[in-house]
């Protein structure tokens, strides 16, 4: 017996639910680098909207990243992106940190202070390998270049039957470990910025 359904059904059944992770680190430092310091005010949930398809809707967004040390004009900048983004409901913020370090010349015994980041890109491969069992999500988008993610990402192949990830690079980062991905120029991120209500798209690639 022939079977028809009601187009709203099936529109149902063609949605696929997503999950955004965000390497906040990565794509803060590659906005401030590529695209200019004004353009730091970014709406994450927006950027996301512009680059999913039409049959995919965001099951949830990860945004990792540590909070600068100090009270520096971009530890504030990179403090107010964080916390602006915290009030959306879609979006989990997941903050690592900022560990002292010191180096001591064996020569002149100066020592020299710095602060290196922990638990941000952990916490990413872990998100990754959370989701290849999530049944609620068909697909992933990183957004980052970072290629320390790739024996991640090579897991979640393999684990997560039917599933795909895929990388969106910030603007002026590039693809090393190839595979499937997604550009993001510097005019869908000029137009991602809270209070911006216009539209711009990204390319999409394959390799």
């Amino acid at each position: 017996m022939e079977k028809y359904y009601h187009k709203d059904f099936l529109k149902t059944i063609a949605t696929q639910k997503v999950a955004v992770i965000v390497d906040g680190m990565n794509i803060f430092h590659s906005i401030k680098q590529n695209v200019g310091q004004e353009y730091l005010n970014l709406d994450v949930l927006k950027l996301c909207q512009k680059f999913i398809k039409g049959n995919e809707v965001i099951f949830q967004i990860d945004l990792f990243a540590a909070l600068f040390m100090g009270d520096s004009r971009i530890a504030q900048i990179q403090r107010d992106f964080i916390r602006k983004n915290s009030l959306t409901d879609q979006i989990n913020v997941h903050l690592g940190i900022f560990r002292e370090r010191t180096i001591e010349c064996k020569i002149c015994n100066n020592k020299l202070v710095y602060y290196q980041e922990k638990y941000t890109d952990v916490n990413i491969a872990l998100a990754i390998s959370k989701y290849s069992i999530e049944e609620s999500v068909n697909k992933i988008y990183l957004i980052s270049a970072d290629d320390d993610f790739k024996p991640a990402i090579n897991a979640f192949k393999s684990v997560a039957q039917g599933k795909q990830i895929v990388k969106v690079l910030p603007p002026g980062r590039f693809n090393p470990s190839g595979g499937r991905f997604i550009n993001l120029n510097k005019s869908i991120i000029k137009n991602s910025q809270f209070n911006d209500s216009s539209v711009a798209l990204p390319r999409h690639t394959s390799q």
